[in-house]
This record gives C-alpha cells, structure tokens and sequence, in this order.
C-alpha cells in the first residue's frame, strides 16, 4: 500500500497546517493535516469524531476556526503548460 504523501512531495505552505479541499469531505481540515503528518486521512476523520462525540463544543470550534483560518493548500500541476494556462484562465473567469 502506497503512503498517502511521498516524501519530497509536498504543496502547502513551507511551515506550518493548511486545508486540502481538493480531498475533503467537509472542508478538508482532516485532509489537509493528515498530509502534512503523512498519515491516512480517514484515520485522523475517524479521531476526529470520536473528538466530536466527546468533546462536541471544542471539537466544532476548533473545526470551524481551522476552516476560516488556515490557508488552503496550492494546486499541482504536472500537465502541459497550455493545459496549465488553461485551467488558470477558467478559474480566474469563475471567481470574477
């Protein structure tokens, strides 16, 4: 079974957590953190309801605060450049 981060692949930012909503199942909080400590994600989702069953309150601020403040991780690409430009393009035309 292949780890879920090959090591020299990696970006987020150079320091510290970020979100990976390309993988998300909500906002990708769990996605993103399990990346940056190389784990499984469903693993660390699993923890984290187990933290929502026992600790509700905390578990949601934190999740929510997480989701609000940390940065989200910056897109790969391993493609041809004009595809490059392309898809660039036409996320640029869907956020205007």
């Amino acid at each position: 079974m292949k780890p879920y981060r090959v090591h020299g692949e990696h970006s987020g930012p150079p320091f510290g957590l970020y979100r990976d909503p390309e993988t998300a199942v909500i906002f990708g909080i769990c996605s993103g953190l399990a990346n940056r400590l190389g784990i499984n994600p469903w693993g660390l989702r699993v923890l984290a309801l187990i933290a929502l069953v026992f600790f509700t309150a905390a578990t949601v601020t934190a999740y929510l605060l997480s989701a609000l403040l940390l940065p989200r991780r910056r897109l790969l690409w391993r493609g041809r450049q004009s595809e490059r430009d392309f898809w660039r393009a036409a996320a640029r035309e869907a956020s205007d």
